[in-house]
């Protein structure tokens, strides 16, 4: 027994096929070769909060275009922003690399030196690995090795930063190097495998500071500055 041709289930049929190339057509396919997330950085911590915290804004409503850039950067762009007065480095990487802003670089250089110093005294060498060059890593992991030989641990409070100052700055080549100093405050303390106390003290408050030098190579996608230099100041 034959059926009877019916022309609305052929028009549904249509609009169907229809209604799925576009979705395809405007959202795209999956085609495995997609990039990988790139793992964020102190720095593009600082930059997402700031630009949350813009979007709060009652006035803001511009919206960038695609495309949009901030104009040439010029030396009174970037002086005062937690830096001595007479760097031109920072104009050099400023012109070399529009996204750099050096107080969002002061702002993420201070929330890396926490995690550092913290992740130092507790022997995280996963978070060490991502802000230190090969070099500064290897070294910090050799202090984290002996101790745990010996059977010591740290323990160890940050009570904060109460300063942080670009001391210099410069472009060599392709790369962004900027030395910052930190002036911090935190208890610190090292027990022996018996929980004695052999080092410092858990309740007295040091004043500690920390001359560190930042590099990045601009011509690359990696967005992370690293520390390759470390120094203790007077």
């Amino acid at each position: 027994m034959g059926s009877e041709f019916d022309p609305l289930t052929l028009i549904l049929l249509i609009v169907a096929v229809v209604v799925i190339f576009k979705l395809r057509s405007v959202l795209g396919e999956r085609t495995g070769h997609e990039q990988p997330p790139q793992e964020k950085s102190a720095f593009d911590k600082v930059k997402k909060e700031q630009a949350d915290a813009g979007s709060t804004r009652p006035n803001d409503n511009v919206i960038p275009l695609p495309g949009q850039t901030r104009s040439m950067p010029t030396r009174e762009d970037v002086v005062n922003i937690g830096m001595r007065s007479d760097l031109p480095g920072l104009t050099e990487i400023a012109q070399a690399d529009r996204s750099f802003d050096a107080g969002t670089f002061v702002s993420g250089g201070r929330v890396a030196y926490e995690m550092i110093v913290t992740a130092f005294a507790s022997g995280n060498r996963g978070v060490l690995q991502g802000l230190l060059s090969q070099t500064v890593f290897e070294n910090f992991d050799s202090v984290i090795s002996g101790r745990e030989t010996r059977g010591e641990t740290v323990e160890m409070e940050f009570i904060g930063l109460d300063q942080s100052e670009i001391v210099s700055a410069k472009l060599v080549g392709s790369k962004a190097v900027i030395t910052v100093e930190f002036d911090s405050s935190f208890t610190q303390s090292i027990k022996n495998e018996d929980g004695q106390v052999i080092d410092g003290d858990p309740i007295t408050v040091r004043k500690v500071r920390d001359i560190w030098t930042f590099e990045r190579d601009l011509a690359t996608q990696d967005p992370n500055w690293r520390v390759v230099a470390t120094e203790s100041g007077s």
